[in-house]
This record gives structure tokens, sequence and C-alpha cells, in this order.
């Protein structure tokens, strides 16, 4: 990562009283100086006192969510570095653009936009082209197409030699 970009996590965990509900909403703040131009940032935290505090379960990759001081939601991502210290690992942001922010992160619910109905696609290369097919497959590739031959692979099963006798 570049020089200059500084990152704390402020481990003074803020406690908002939800006005609706006799509930506490915890946040950590995450304060960000000097980020590139970008606003790819990725750190190396530990986030197991703050965990702690906050009386959370050891984080999945979803729950972990980040919005602006002034609202808006943006990009995150925890990378658990091992099984043993599931909260310790790589935090990444992806912020508007460089310079210095104030992010608040909060674990919560995790939720992951899948977009609209399934998700297909084609990778297409010089050499070969690959399809993925949600209902085929579970979205492995299910047909892979090589350019130069025209030569086909789609009635294989994946893992097929885990199951075979010779």
């Amino acid at each position: 990562m570049k020089e200059g970009v500084a990152i704390w996590l402020v481990v003074g965990v803020l406690a908002l009283l939800a006005t609706t509900v006799k509930a506490q909403d915890a946040r950590t703040v995450v304060i960000v100086r000097n980020a590139p131009a970008h606003g790819v940032v990725m750190v190396k935290v530990d986030l197991s006192q703050i965990l702690k505090r906050l009386g959370a379960k050891p984080l999945q990759s979803t729950s972990l969510q980040a919005q602006l001081s002034d609202g808006r939601k943006i990009p995150t991502q925890f990378a658990s570095e091992s099984e043993n210290e599931p909260a310790k690992g790589w935090l990444l942001l992806k912020l508007p653009k460089g310079g210095n922010w104030t992010v608040q992160l909060r674990v919560g619910q995790g939720t992951r936009d899948m977009g609209q109905g399934e998700q297909n696609g084609t990778i297409r290369t010089k050499h070969f082209t690959i399809a993925h097919e949600a209902k085929r497959m579970g979205g492995l590739p299910s047909r892979i197409v090589f350019a130069e031959t025209g030569k086909t692979f789609d009635t294989f099963g994946w893992y097929d030699r885990g199951a075979a006798r010779d």
C-alpha cells in the first residue's frame, strides 16, 4: 500500500441509541488519511477487541458494513487471515476518491446483492470461451469451447473422478 496512507481504528466504540427501538447500534470509526486517488484502501487489522465489546459473533465476509460520515454506504470487505483468529485480517474499503475520510464500521446482518435474477455469464478469451449457467452445473462452467479447433466440452461433471471406480 502507498506510504502516507494512515488508517486508525478508533477503539472507542460509539453507541448510538436508536430513536424508535430501545436498542443500541454499536459502531467503530476508521479514520483514513491520504487515501490514493482511486479510493481503494487496504489495511491489516485486528478487530478482536471491537467484536468483544460489541458482543458480536465472528465476522462473516458479508456482515461488515461501512458508511461515510454523510451517511453514504461504501463497499467494504473483511478477509480473515486464519480460522484460528477470525478477527484478524485485511480490511478493504472503496472510498469515492482519494483524500481524508471518516468511515463508520458496523457489524450487522450480512446481505449480498445478487443482482436481478440468475447469474449466468460467458468468459471469452483469444483461446477459449467458457459458459456459466445457473440452471446447469450450479453456475460452474458448463461449456468450454476452444477457439482454434472449435472443440466443445459440454457433457462433463465436475469432480467426476472422485466417484469413479477406476
